[in-house]
């Protein structure tokens, strides 16, 4: 039985100096999944998170990253998910997961994304307002667009439903952005397609055992379709006063 661990929205950026470290405790025999919103590469938080990583890599077995949104500030998509990599890869024990790398040990398949939300034409040029599309460089134009991470969602979808027919016992989905629009806040805005994904539930037909989430930062728990849909943000400000660190065994 493994004790597998789950965070998100850390947000370093704005609270390193007051995160509640006593939370990872040696757990050499466990591991950590970590789902985005991290840090950013805008400010000295970068540095900070390093140290962080690190920590994480002499307290648990293994360290799973998967990017959010704020994770790219300053860098196109590919290359702040490369340099993330480049950066952490004599951490032996710390995976970085994207739709192009997948992680199985003995029965437990492991699939990581950040799963940009798939935005519709009507929207594309509200959510190119948000403030992630300023921060973020463009591959094809000088800052991130609707194009691109709609792009990235395709692939990381495609590749999400190749990793599903695995034959691994149990199966486990990272992803930072929500795989469906629930308690997401804005159900009569536009901004409520940056909050989620719409489509999967058709697209998919076998749900993994359990599907850990972030971005939005409210605590949620629920079973449908099969799997267990979980999320443990921390947040901004007070929202995280109470965190702890949830975990699943498998």
């Amino acid at each position: 039985m493994k004790r597998c661990y789950f965070l998100s929205d850390l947000h370093l950026e704005t609270q390193y100096a007051n995160f509640p470290y006593h939370l990872f405790e040696s757990n050499t025999k466990d591991w950590l999944f970590i789902v985005g919103d991290t840090f950013t590469y805008l400010d000295k938080s970068i540095d900070c998170y390093y140290d962080f990583v690190l920590m994480l890599a002499y307290s648990f077995e293994k360290v799973f990253i998967v990017l959010g949104n704020h994770d790219y500030y300053g860098y196109t998509l590919r290359g702040g998910l490369n340099k993330l990599k480049f950066n952490l890869k004599k951490l032996k024990n710390v995976i970085v997961l994207d739709h192009t790398t997948q992680f199985q040990e003995q029965d437990i398949a492991i699939f990581g994304d950040t799963l940009w939300s798939n935005i519709p034409s009507q929207a594309e040029s509200w959510i190119e307002g948000f403030g992630d599309f300023a921060q973020i460089k463009g591959t094809y134009a000088s800052n991130l667009t609707v194009y691109e991470t709609n792009d990235w969602n395709t692939d990381a979808r495609k590749s999400l439903q190749l990793f599903l027919k695995s034959p691994a016992k149990t199966k486990i989905v990272l992803t930072h952005f929500p795989p469906f629009y629930i308690n997401c806040g804005y159900p009569d805005s536009l901004s409520n397609y940056y909050f989620g994904n719409s489509g999967l539930e058709w697209e998919i037909d076998d749900f993994p055992d359990y599907w850990i989430y972030g971005h939005i930062h409210n605590q949620l728990c629920y079973h449908q379709m099969g799997c267990n849909f979980l999320t443990n943000p921390r947040g901004y400000g007070t929202e995280g006063k109470d965190l702890l660190l949830n975990y699943i065994e498998v």
